[in-house]
């Protein structure tokens, strides 16, 4: 999840454009629909749209986990998207699913009790990886995995040495548009990382 942008940011300031340099782009269909099945299926439980798959959003995040430093970057490619990230989940589809049902969305979704409000921002950290999952207005996203077994995983100390970037356009988790951009949930039954 990436910091809260300033209230007079608009979440809806026309379609952000993307520059990414050349490099093997994120072809893997079994990955791309892990990734996509796992936060669509969130999504519906919170009324919003499924998100689409967006080949440049994926090169951008390859660029910032191949760097193998585990932190936030949104400002590659020109920046404009919202971004969550994980250490140690390797690039198959079942930890995709841990990285996505279990690390962003089950282990946040319970601590988010804002619903048709603003949430109090101090506590953004609980619940943040969650908002930008279901953001309404969010339309696409895209990943990559890096293995950084060679040189290890910076920032990330005793964790298996894989830097999962997942960036979203538009972004979500905008002050004073949570009231309107996070829906309840309908009450589907809670899946898991072999949904």
């Amino acid at each position: 999840m990436s910091g809260i942008p300033e209230e007079n940011t608009s979440p809806s300031g026309g379609i952000p454009t993307f520059t990414t340099s050349t490099g093997p782009s994120v072809t893997n269909s079994a990955y791309i629909n892990a990734i996509l099945r796992h936060h669509n299926i969130h999504r519906t439980n919170h009324s919003a749209n499924a998100l689409t798959w967006s080949p440049a959003l994926a090169d951008i995040a390859r660029e910032i986990a191949q760097t193998c430093v585990y932190g936030h970057v949104t400002s590659v490619g020109g920046g404009g998207y919202g971004q969550n990230i994980g250490a140690g989940y390797t690039a198959d589809p079942f930890s995709m699913g841990k990285f996505i049902t279990e690390g962003l969305y089950n282990s946040e979704v319970n601590l988010y009790t804002a619903y048709g409000s603003e949430p109090n921002i101090a506590d953004f950290t609980l619940w943040g990886h969650f908002t930008q999952v279901v953001w309404e207005s969010t339309d696409s996203v895209g990943c990559y995995t890096a293995d950084c077994t060679s040189n290890g995983l910076a920032n990330a100390p005793g964790i298996s040495p894989f830097f999962t970037v997942c960036n979203y356009a538009p972004p979500g988790n905008y002050a004073g548009f949570f009231d309107v951009n996070i829906g309840s949930s309908i009450g589907l039954g809670t899946v898991y990382a072999d949904y």
